[in-house]
C-alpha cells in the first residue's frame, strides 16, 4: 500500500515495528511512525501483522477480540486493501480506526508483478467476485 509515495514522503515497514493508523492524503487512511508522522509506511501484500488495542466499536462491527494477528492483502486496482484476519474475517484497510495500534509481524520483500500478471489478478477478481470485491462491512 504505497499510493502516498507521489504525494510525499514514504518508506517501507520494517519487521517488529509499531504503527498507528492515521488520515493521510485524500481522506484516506494509511500507517505512521509515532515518531514521524509525517512519513507513510508502505506495506507489500502478504505482510503480517497484529492489531493491538482494537477499539471496542471495531471488535464489535467485526466480531473480534482485543488483539488479532492479519494477513494484508494489496488491490492496486480498487485501492481496496484488505486485511485478512486469522480468525476467518476480512477487514477493509480503510474501516480501521484512526490511532489503531498496529505491529508488523513479518514484511515479505516486495515483487512487483508484471503488467500481465496485474491484468489477470484483475480478470480473476472480477470473475470471483464482479466488479467490487465484496468485504465485512
Amino acid at each position: 500500500m504505497c499510493y502516498y509515495s507521489m504525494e510525499g514522503s514514504s518508506r517501507n515497514a520494517r519487521q517488529d515495528e509499531v504503527l498507528l493508523v492515521e488520515k493521510l492524503t485524500h481522506a484516506r487512511k494509511g500507517l505512521v511512525s509515532p515518531e514521524d508522522t509525517q512519513t507513510a509506511v508502505c506495506l507489500t501484500n502478504g505482510l503480517r501483522m497484529e492489531l493491538l488495542f482494537i477499539p471496542e466499536s471495531t471488535r464489535c462491527r467485526y466480531g473480534l477480540q482485543l488483539e488479532e494477528r492479519a494477513t494484508f492483502k494489496l488491490r492496486h486496482w480498487l485501492r481496496r486493501d484488505v486485511l485478512f484476519l486469522d480468525n476467518g474475517r476480512k477487514v477493509p484497510f480503510q474501516k480501521l480506526e484512526i490511532g489503531q495500534v498496529v505491529r508488523i509481524l513479518y514484511q515479505p520483500v516486495p515483487s512487483f508483478p508484471t503488467e500481465s500478471q496485474e491484468q489477470q489478478a484483475h480478470e480473476t477478481d472480477k470473475k470471483q467476485h464482479g466488479d467490487a470485491v465484496q468485504v465485512d462491512k
